[in-house]
């Protein structure tokens, strides 16, 4: 079925003015509505990554999301006194052995323990460090990216 806008548009040589005119109109209507379900779809997509922690790009019709892998520094005393099942040494060489902290096992612990004491002392411990980020981005989509 063949739009009568899009014949409009591939003969744009051979309409009178009146019509190339309300062709216009129309296209600017179009283009407006567009811009609108956009605006709307846009506003949606940050509210949803903002909630996951990821950072978002706003650049008028394209928006970036970037996610953060996430690694964790623990102060390990603090781990040691309130959850010593999570610590172990490394193994011993030459330089001195260093404690070290099983991350996914204590947050999971931590995830257990609730609002608790003991789980607020724990993350007080934990210092987040987010590295190689992931970008993912959104635009609208047009006729031609669809048929690809």
């Amino acid at each position: 079925m063949t739009n009568p806008l899009d014949i409009a548009l591939a003969r744009l040589e051979d309409i009178p003015d009146s019509q190339l005119l309300e062709v216009s109109e129309q296209i600017q209507k179009d283009c407006g509505t567009v811009l609108d379900r956009w605006d709307k779809c846009k506003a949606e997509i940050i509210k949803r990554t903002g909630a996951t922690d990821a950072t978002v790009i706003d650049a008028d019709s394209i928006l970036c999301q970037i996610e953060w892998q996430k690694d964790y520094e623990w102060d390990v005393e603090v781990v040691a006194a309130e959850a010593p099942q999570f610590v172990s040494w490394t193994e011993e060489q030459i330089i001195r052995p260093v404690r070290k902290v099983n991350t996914r096992a204590l947050n999971e612990y931590i995830k257990k323990l609730g609002k608790t004491a003991k789980a607020e002392r724990l993350e007080q411990a934990r210092r987040t460090i987010k590295k190689n980020p992931k970008f993912k981005f959104y635009h609208p989509v047009n006729e031609d990216e669809e048929a690809s």
